[in-house]
């Protein structure tokens, strides 16, 4: 896959846990994001075609610095697509932070 973002993100777990992670968010010369500017968007391309969306307060929450990304239940055994934008408030302006591939392997429990 062919990184479009300024940042690929690839992310693995297994089947049998939760689908939970978190990344530290900060502008380009290490200064704290301005998360109150800006609504944050994931997307997670499952099979099918299908796709999971989480923004703010659905599934994204902000901890000290760090988004968290939960899809709170776990995913099914694949690779899968994904991405990360922002939304500026006052205009809209959309910015991909990162994209990459989720791989879920067998946990065995």
């Amino acid at each position: 896959m062919a990184n479009t973002a300024p940042y690929e993100v690839n992310v693995t777990g297994t089947d049998d846990e939760t689908f939970l992670f978190a990344l530290p968010f900060e502008n380009s010369d290490g200064t704290a994001f301005p998360f109150a500017d800006y609504e944050i968007e994931y997307s997670l391309k499952e099979r099918g075609g299908a796709r999971l969306l989480l923004t703010q307060g659905n599934g994204i929450s902000i901890d000290n610095g760090s988004v968290v990304f939960s899809a709170a239940r776990p995913m099914g055994r694949g690779t899968y697509e994904h991405g990360c934008r922002v939304r500026r408030i006052v205009n809209g302006q959309l910015v991909q932070v990162f994209d990459g591939t989720v791989t879920i392997g067998e946990g065995n429990f």
